[in-house]
């Protein structure tokens, strides 16, 4: 079981980080389906670049840390309290993430 959690985490990783390079280079125009949407996103091409940078760089961060706790799933022994954590982490790394962006975008 510790296997599959290790891949499960840094597959979703490695998504984040993909996810996150467009974003980062300023790549994604104004659209309904990528990027930090936002409504403050929404007010401005110089806002929704301004604030896909930083989601994105938050979301290349968040994809670290789960490449790395993937990485670290397969040395843990398996257990009902690794398990609880690994799988609690790939809840909470995302949602801090968003929430760091969501903050962000309102101080804007």
């Amino acid at each position: 079981m510790a296997w599959f959690l290790g891949l499960m985490l840094m597959g979703v990783g490695a998504l984040f980080i993909g996810l996150a390079r467009p974003l980062i280079k300023g790549t994604v125009p104004m659209n309904n389906l990528y990027g930090v949407r936002f409504k403050k996103s929404f007010e401005s091409d110089e806002l929704w670049y301004q604030i896909n940078h930083y989601g994105g760089k938050q979301l290349l961060q968040g994809g670290i840390i789960l490449v790395a706790l993937g990485v670290l799933a397969f040395f843990v022994p398996a257990s009902d309290a690794a398990t609880t954590a690994f799988v609690t982490a790939m809840i909470v790394v995302p949602l801090w993430n968003c929430w760091k962006s969501w903050r962000y975008a309102q101080r804007l």
